[in-house]
């Protein structure tokens, strides 16, 4: 027992009992859970999700170095862990926690796609080794290399059921609406909303969600276009653009995430809300009630009715103050304007016409008969 002890004790292993048995608690009091196997950084994601688990977070070094003894431990040399970042500074953990801690190892590549963080650790655990043996290294989310680090999730901790959790937010892939609109009455029913997107972070978590379901062209967002005018379906700021172009000759439009190499990936396309495509619901923690599904906004046009008056007019047989001096009558004759022959014409005389002049082309001397 006392040696049990000591190897406990030299892997940073607690003896309490964990809620799934198959789950070991470390020095940091957390449970966790290696699953062998050279997964993608999805399928490491939903190994876990089947074990009650999910990618482990690591918010302090005290939980990096209990992590990086427990895979030396099983001779394991590195695995998946909970992190996607597009730098080293922008990073999320699955879970939704605050990104508050990094470990990466010196000048790490996020370059081609390379947006998803494993741990790495050796059989030697040395501080002079850190960099090496238990830092993090991004690779690419679909490289099938990496063994799963899961992290047991407390079944008493409020949360999102069967949705995925995100920075407070909880996220459900559904496989097919027959429109846009019936998608976001089928989210509103549970609680929530077609999502809606505020920055870069939430766009890659929600596409790496998506891609992780097997979706694979696009699938509805909340995103609403009319009259040049966009609405998110929960009635939250449109505060972020991802745009693949403008909807042209479509009102209204609806948005859809492109999750296919062939057309802007990650980039929202318009497409017509008549549509049949797969979608994802968001909503809060807890267990909400059913709300009100989003109502399009109604254009109205405006009629411009131009008025015409016509004036009849009368003539007065006397004027209307009787000292006024009478008008003159109004002159219903025009004379007669005696026509101007035109230039470069010559008229004729006629028997009744006497001393009539001749005009003759301009440039010719020729002399009257």
């Amino acid at each position: 027992m006392r040696l049990l002890l000591i190897f406990s004790a030299f892997l940073g292993v607690s003896l309490s009992v964990c809620q799934n048995k198959d789950y070991t608690q470390l020095s940091n009091g957390k449970c966790y859970k290696i699953i062998k196997g050279s997964f993608t950084y999805f399928k490491a994601a939903d190994m876990c999700q089947q074990q009650n688990g999910q990618l482990a977070t690591l918010h302090k070094s005290a939980d990096n170095d209990a992590m990086a003894q427990y895979l030396s431990s099983g001779l394991w040399e590195e695995a998946w862990i909970g992190l996607q970042c597009t730098t080293q500074s922008d990073c999320f953990w699955d879970d939704g926690t605050k990104f508050d801690y990094s470990n990466f190892n010196n000048n790490p590549d996020f370059s081609n796609g390379k947006n998803c963080v494993m741990l790495k650790a050796g059989l030697t655990v040395m501080p002079r080794f850190r960099d090496v043996y238990n830092g993090w290294t991004p690779k690419s989310c679909y490289s099938a290399t990496d063994n799963a680090l899961c992290e047991e999730i407390s079944k008493d901790l409020p949360g999102c059921g069967d949705y995925s959790e995100f920075e407070g937010n909880c996220y459900k892939y559904q496989p097919s609406a027959p429109s846009w609109l019936a998608a976001e009455t089928i989210c509103a029913q549970q609680g929530g909303h077609l999502v809606s997107i505020h920055n870069i972070l939430e766009n890659i978590f929600i596409f790496n969600l998506l891609k992780a379901d097997g979706v694979g062209v696009a699938a509805w967002i909340g995103l609403y276009n009319t009259a040049n005018q966009y609405y998110w379906a929960d009635s939250s700021i449109v505060d972020y653009y991802n745009l693949a172009g403008p909807a042209l000759n479509m009102d209204p439009a609806c948005y859809a995430l492109s999750t296919t190499n062939l057309v802007s990936p990650q980039k929202w396309v318009p497409e017509s809300c008549d549509n049949d495509l797969p979608f994802l619901c968001q909503r809060t923690t807890g267990s909400p009630s059913p709300v009100p599904p989003f109502v399009p906004p109604t254009t109205t046009s405006t009629t411009t009715t131009t008025k015409t008056t016509t004036t009849q007019w009368t003539t007065a047989t006397e004027p209307l103050d009787p000292s006024a001096p009478t008008l003159p009558p109004i002159i219903t004759s025009v004379p007669t304007v005696p026509t101007v022959p035109q230039a470069n014409m010559t008229v004729a005389p006629t028997s009744n016409t006497t001393n009539s002049p001749t005009f003759l082309p301009r440039g010719l001397n020729i002399l009257p008969l």
